[in-house]
C-alpha cells in the first residue's frame, strides 16, 4: 500500500480500494468535517465527470451525511445521508475543491428570495414542491 499525497490510502488493486458507505471497509477512509470528496458506485477512481461530490458533514455508524452534494453543479441536496449505493470514494484535489466551494456558493446566491432554507431533512419540501 502506498500513501496518497491528501491522506487516503490508495491500494494496489481494485479488490482493496477504499469504500465508503455501509461497506466493511468504511474504516479505511479517514473522512474530514468540511472537506469535499467524490463518491461513485462502480468506479474505483471516481471520476469528477460521473461522481456524486459531497462536502463531508459527519459519520454516524457506518452512515455517511453529507452538508450538501451534487452530481451535475447545477442542483445541490442539502444536509442528507449518502446512498448506499455509493461504494467507492476519494477525497478531492484542492482544484475540484475550489470548483466546488465557489458553484456552491454562487448557487446560493441565485437562490429565491423568501425560499425556506432546510435544516433538517424533514423540513425540506418534496421536489414537486420546488420551483
Amino acid at each position: 500500500m502506498r500513501k496518497r499525497k491528501h491522506g487516503i490510502r490508495a491500494e494496489s488493486s481494485f479488490a482493496d480500494v477504499p469504500f465508503c458507505g455501509a461497506s466493511p471497509f468504511s474504516g479505511k477512509v479517514r473522512f474530514e468535517i468540511g472537506d469535499v470528496y467524490l463518491f461513485h458506485r462502480r468506479n474505483p477512481y471516481c471520476p469528477a465527470e460521473s461522481s456524486l461530490w459531497g462536502l463531508f458533514d459527519k459519520r454516524v455508524g457506518s452512515s455517511v451525511y453529507l452538508e450538501s452534494s451534487t452530481k451535475d453543479f447545477r442542483h445541490f441536496e442539502t444536509w442528507h445521508r449518502l446512498p448506499d449505493r455509493y461504494r467507492y470514494c476519494r477525497r478531492s484535489t484542492r482544484s475540484e475543491f475550489r470548483d466546488y466551494v465557489v458553484t456552491r456558493t454562487v448557487s446560493e446566491m441565485f437562490e429565491l428570495p423568501g425560499r425556506k432554507r432546510c435544516y433538517l431533512p424533514q423540513e425540506c419540501p418534496g421536489k414537486r414542491g420546488r420551483r
